[in-house]
């Protein structure tokens, strides 16, 4: 007889200590929390080896990049090692390479991105290269096939293209070495489409979303189209993260001054988006800041950053894509990552 499936893992970091583990109920539509991951302190952003064996935590207030082993029975993270992370400024944003190799941190405060080696034991280990593309690096995405690095830099409205050496772990500005967003946009969180073919990113400081055409043989971004993330009318000045839902039909959007996640329709063809809706769950989203979809497309969670931390579970329609609440749970303070633990 076949073992039941146990139902998925959730981890949630915010500003308080540990990592937050939670059990997911698909059948329900709710959280179970489950415990903390004391080993974990002022956990920030984080990111799975692509065969989610292992978590990296970046320690924000203590400027380390953490790697812990995951135990997929019951979410324990058990520490393999921590590096400093350079050029030592905390990082708001951490990704793994496809390979499950290398590691990128984009910078903030500096404006930096580093890259940094994985070994098998999964331990990370010192800066093997060091570039500045721009003011206010806020994220750093690798595409699919591994070749090249996309960095949206807030503070100089662009966002930079980088070729990737995945023998060496060196980056080299692509040419050209930066596609430029509209100005006063601030370009923040980036996401790809599963075809591979279009990236969206969300501009946090004019409250909009650019799609982008991408040529994957080169690496090079191209706009296609810029909309707003909020009703019109509005002024959002803080839009935050940006998902792909795995069909590739609905791109969703923070807006942590609207108080809402935005739901668009692509177009397969064109990669251009539609508005569909501007949730807002009836006052439960406060300011969200990060939101993850489940493997299966049929659950969002979103995390909000203030003031009331808590993680809003959200069924979505099949047809539409649109949002509707099913419960929430209590979440760290400042709350600012979610993941699901197939």
């Amino acid at each position: 007889m076949t073992a039941p499936a146990r139902d998925p893992i959730v981890y949630v970091s915010g500003a308080g200590p540990g990592m937050h583990v939670y059990r997911f109920d698909a059948r329900a539509g709710a959280l179970r929390p489950t415990g903390v991951v004391t080993d974990a302190p002022d956990s920030g952003y984080a990111a799975f080896s692509p065969d989610r064996r292992r978590l990296y935590v970046l320690a924000a207030e203590r400027k380390k990049i953490v790697a812990f082993t995951v135990d997929a029975r019951d979410g324990a993270l058990t520490r393999i090692n921590e590096a400093s992370t350079a050029p030592g400024t905390s990082a708001p944003h951490v990704a793994v390479h496809p390979s499950g190799r290398w590691l990128f941190l984009a910078f903030y405060g500096s404006g930096h991105v580093t890259v940094h080696p994985i070994a098998a034991d999964g331990s990370v280990g010192a800066a093997s290269d060091e570039h500045q593309p721009g003011k206010n690096a806020h994220m750093a995405v690798s595409d699919a096939a591994g070749r090249f690095l996309l960095v949206p830099c807030l503070g100089s409205d662009h966002v930079a293209q980088f070729a990737f050496d995945a023998t060496t772990g060196k980056l080299t500005p692509n040419d050209p070495p930066t596609v430029a967003a509209a100005p006063g946009s601030g370009p923040r969180h980036m996401a790809f489409h599963p075809n591979g073919r279009f990236a969206f990113v969300t501009n946090e400081l004019d409250g909009t979303v650019t799609a982008y055409a991408y040529d994957a043989a080169t690496g090079r971004l191209a706009p296609i189209q810029t909309l707003p993330t909020v009703p019109e009318g509005y002024q959002e000045k803080a839009a935050s993260h940006v998902v792909v839902h795995p069909s590739g039909r609905f791109l969703y959007t923070g807006n942590r001054r609207h108080a809402s996640i935005a739901v668009f329709t692509i177009d397969q063809a064109s990669g251009r988006l539609a508005p569909v809706a501007f949730e807002t769950a009836g006052g439960q989203l406060r300011s969200p800041r990060h939101f993850a979809i489940d493997p299966t497309g049929r659950w969002l969670l979103s995390v909000n950053q203030q003031p009331e931390s808590v993680v809003a579970v959200f069924a979505i329609d099949a047809t539409t894509g649109r949002l509707t609440l099913t419960s929430t749970a209590p979440a760290p303070p400042k709350a600012e990552f979610v993941a699901f633990l197939p």
